[in-house]
């Protein structure tokens, strides 16, 4: 039982950074820039996020039982596999999705918002790079999870949560938009590097 406490008690903490990372520089766009920019960065994100967010979610539910099979008969080369699996799976629809965001910015703003919207897509490519690097340190902190790191899980969300919130802060006031973006994408960055730390370690 005791085990399982040190497992599990970190997990409720690790959500709550994670959904302040992710939505906390809205408030700080809205206080710094204006409440028309924070909409703006809202409808953006939401636009990228959502096919990130599925991909994350597809290849979650699809390599999760096989990766933690492997490791409860203690298979190494069956687990080693289905790391380096899930996280090419991950990291080459990244990467897809990223350039497909950047080449197809100004159609995409348009079809799914309006042309209102365009000046949106200099935001797009930003936003795609943040949710890449976002879905790749998913994929570790998901190997962590497995193994009972779930202390590291939550101090690397607390870094990226860290890093993005104070990013957002010193730059949105002087560059608007972009710097929460920079904010995300540094964020995320430093999530992905801790966790990668953590598992190697």
């Amino acid at each position: 039982r005791e085990g399982l406490h040190r497992v599990a008690l970190p997990l409720m903490p690790s959500s709550a950074l994670g959904n302040i990372m992710a939505m906390g520089n809205r408030y700080i766009i809205g206080g710094t820039v204006s409440l028309q920019a924070a909409g703006i960065f809202v409808i953006s994100q939401g636009l990228v996020t959502r096919p990130f967010g599925m991909l994350n979610h597809v290849t979650a539910i699809t390599m999760t039982p096989f990766l933690s099979k492997a490791s409860a008969v203690g298979d190494g080369e069956a687990t080693r596999t289905t790391r380096q699996l899930w996280l090419a799976l991950a990291a080459s629809g990244s990467i897809l999705g990223a350039v497909l965001f950047y080449l197809l910015r100004e159609p995409l703003i348009v079809i799914f918002l309006s042309r209102e919207y365009v000046a949106a897509a200099d935001l797009i490519f930003g936003l795609a790079v943040a949710s890449a690097f976002q879905n790749v340190s998913n994929v570790v902190n998901s190997f962590l999870t497995i193994m009972g790191e779930t202390v590291s899980v939550l101090k690397s969300n607390a870094i990226g949560c860290v890093v993005t919130l104070s990013l957002t802060a010193a730059l949105c006031p002087t560059i608007g938009l972009p710097g929460a973006v920079w904010g995300l994408i540094f964020g995320y960055l430093a999530q992905l590097l801790f966790s990668t730390l953590s598992f190697r370690s």
